[in-house]
């Protein structure tokens, strides 16, 4: 008789934390200073299996959908979206930056100084640059604010993918575009630690406002821990020690949203393709 082979040990995956969102080389420091004031507070809570540190997932998709996130940030368009069946929401960040409102925010409409235009209609006919599809800061909220305006026909004549907000507003700044939407908190973050990545820029309008870009963890997980993992980053708020990282990442609290708070981006999506213009360019 032949033994029967034994069953491969299941390997429970660890959960890892990521803040990607707002991550450039210069905050990364502040995100991981942030990260183990959030971690401490989890543990006084009672959470187990908080993770020691931030990873930096180059697959973020892949990451957000592993199904072994404590905790994360990510868009609202994906949340909406692609993430949708994956990912909890847990809270909305609340940012001191023009633009926002408690947990709402807006993108910044920006083209060249120089062009001396003085509202989004002057871009008609001109190249617009966005850094993903599926951002709402750069792409949707621009779409539904053109759409508008566009009378059911062709706006822009030509579009940019650039990849990053950064790259966006380069492309309009060495003249490689003409307009691009880049969200507030990245406009001013960068108008502190770079203010050369924002000089000859002008902000000609503003998007409408969406909740912010929101802290999520995996869908798997129950209301007991969403509850928890809330208290802890709102104790991590009140934490006087981290004062001055929330202030380097222009951190100013947390609102508990629904995800049905987040309806305004599907609103924005779906008023563009009903005026028909479901694309940019």
């Amino acid at each position: 008789m032949v033994a029967a082979a034994e069953a491969d040990p299941v390997v429970k995956a660890d959960p890892v934390a990521s803040l990607p969102m707002y991550d450039g080389p210069a905050l990364r420091p502040l995100c991981n200073a942030w990260w183990r004031g959030i971690a401490g507070h989890c543990r006084d809570l009672g959470l187990d299996d908080v993770p020691a540190a931030l990873i930096w997932p180059d697959d973020l998709y892949g990451h957000w959908q592993s199904g072994h996130i404590f905790l994360s940030q990510t868009c609202g368009y994906p949340l909406t979206h692609a993430l949708k069946a994956g990912l909890r929401l847990v809270a909305t960040p609340r940012y001191r930056a023009e633009g926002c409102d408690g947990p709402l925010y807006r993108s910044r409409i920006l083209g060249r100084a120089s062009n001396r235009a003085t509202g989004l209609a002057d871009f008609k006919g001109r190249r617009v640059a966005y850094n993903d599809r599926d951002s709402q800061s750069g792409y949707n909220a621009l779409r539904a604010a053109v759409a508008a305006i566009a009378d059911g026909g062709p706006f822009f004549a030509d579009s940019l993918h650039t990849g990053s907000h950064g790259a966006s507003m380069a492309a309009v700044q060495n003249g490689m575009a003409d307009l691009c939407a880049v969200d507030c908190i990245t406009f001013a973050i960068a108008e502190r630690l770079a203010p050369d990545s924002v000089k000859g820029l002008s902000t000609i309008g503003w998007t409408a406002a969406v909740p912010g870009l929101p802290f999520v963890t995996s869908a798997g997980r129950d209301d007991g821990f969403v509850e928890a993992l809330r208290r802890g980053l709102m104790a991590a708020v009140d934490d006087p020690a981290l004062a001055e990282v929330r202030d380097g990442l222009l951190l100013e609290g947390f609102a508990a949203l629904e995800p049905r708070d987040y309806a305004g981006i599907l609103e924005m999506e779906q008023a563009a393709e009903a005026a028909g213009y479901p694309v940019l360019a």
